[in-house]
């Protein structure tokens, strides 16, 4: 996990663990252009994903079953 001025980043290895899909489901959706929402933080390194924003993500996409 990284902060930067308030918001906390998780990378897609630390997202996989956090939300149950792999790291390839967050890899796929990146290369797709299609959210959860993430930012390069470090040019062209790592996609880090704004814990709040993708927790509220996944919040508002649950299915009730």
């Amino acid at each position: 996990m990284k902060e930067i001025l308030g918001v906390r980043y998780i990378t897609d290895k630390e997202a996989s663990a956090r939300y149950g899909y792999s790291q390839s489901w967050f890899r796929q959706r990146r290369h797709n252009n299609v959210e959860p929402h993430y930012v390069r933080l470090e040019g062209k390194g790592k996609a880090w994903y704004p814990i709040d924003e993708t927790d509220k993500w996944f919040k508002d996409n649950m299915v009730k079953t």
